[in-house]
């Protein structure tokens, strides 16, 4: 499914856009931020058992990443529980994040309405964001000289199509998709501003998404050119039976999954297009599509669900 967009821009590949000569701009302050925070609950969410999140300096950038989980037992068993973990990463010209979620239940049998066997919640997100400001420079050209750059936005994330996309048909298990970029010119003659947000409408299923997309923008030398982006991914997954307060119970399923990930790229390139032009940044980060890419050291944590993956996805069964 190729994702539905909200933009005040022109929906070209190819797309001119005027900055409007003047003055240059006063720096603007660089902003690099990388967050999470999430929770299980074994009772529908009354109780919450809050995620703890890590948010550390990382390869030039900020970065978040936790992990939280919930098992209820029988003296035998392990018949419900939820997991929620992520991560995300913020740089200069790079966004990544990363959100994974389960819930589940073993019925004491088939069909028949009982919560006590837990009513077990995992819900969570993450999200990364960067603004700089860029200075259209010149050794060689006089200050008001038009000149042209090429802006890109790669996208690169993949879904489990959170939707009703377990094992059953019946369920909740729901994901969320936000991608944000916009570029402005000192003056305002610039007017990129682009989002992707699911769920869009009435429906929750969260598809993957993939462009390379490149803008073409003019503008004149002296000019300053401010831009960023925020990329943002949730998961709320619920299992068993659930009350409405009234005696009425739902089934949600016996196991709920949400997989959301956009940490292989979300990257954006400034690259000169007329001779003699230069790009300099405040953040001091080369935008260049030929620049080195940020160090490999830092990778993004794959938490929770990886090793329980052997545990979690087979339905426990009940002490005979």
């Amino acid at each position: 499914m190729s994702p539905r967009s909200h933009t005040r821009s022109t929906p070209s590949t190819l797309v001119a856009l005027a900055l409007c000569c003047g003055a240059s701009a006063a720096h603007a302050v660089v902003v690099v931020e990388a967050i999470g925070s999430g929770y299980v609950s074994g009772d529908n969410a009354s109780t919450r058992l809050a995620m703890e999140v890590t948010q550390q300096a990382s390869a030039g950038g900020r970065s978040a990443s936790g992990a939280r989980e919930l098992r209820i037992t029988s003296a035998t068993d392990v018949f419900a529980g939820a997991t929620i973990s992520g991560s995300s990463y913020a740089a200069p010209g790079v966004l990544k994040a990363k959100i994974d979620g389960l819930a589940f239940v073993t019925p004491v049998a088939p069909n028949v309405p009982t919560i006590s066997n837990g009513t077990p919640v995992a819900a969570g997100g993450f999200s990364g964001r960067f603004e700089d400001a860029v200075l259209l420079s010149s050794a060689t050209l006089a200050a008001g000289t038009p000149v042209q750059f090429v802006y890109t936005v790669d996208l690169h994330a993949t879904s489990n199509g959170a939707g009703h996309a377990g094992p059953q048909f019946s369920g909740y298990d729901s994901g969320s998709f936000y991608f944000h970029y916009f570029l402005r010119s000192s003056s305002g003659g610039a007017a990129i501003d682009t989002m992707y947000h699911y769920p869009n409408g009435l429906y929750q299923k969260v598809p993957g998404s993939s462009f390379r997309f490149p803008i073409t923008v003019s503008g004149v030398i002296g000019e300053v050119v401010a831009f960023g982006a925020e990329i943002s991914l949730g998961a709320d997954d619920r299992a068993g039976w659930y009350g409405d307060g009234a005696g009425n119970l739902s089934w949600y399923g016996d196991v709920q999954e949400t997989h959301l990930d956009a940490s292989n790229t979300a990257r954006f390139y400034l690259d000169a297009f007329t001779p003699g032009l230069d790009l300099l940044a405040e953040s001091g980060h080369n935008y260049a599509t030929t620049a080195v890419p940020e160090p490999g050291s830092w990778i993004l944590l794959a938490l929770g669900l990886g090793t329980l993956g052997g545990i979690t996805r087979r339905q426990a069964r009940p002490a005979p």
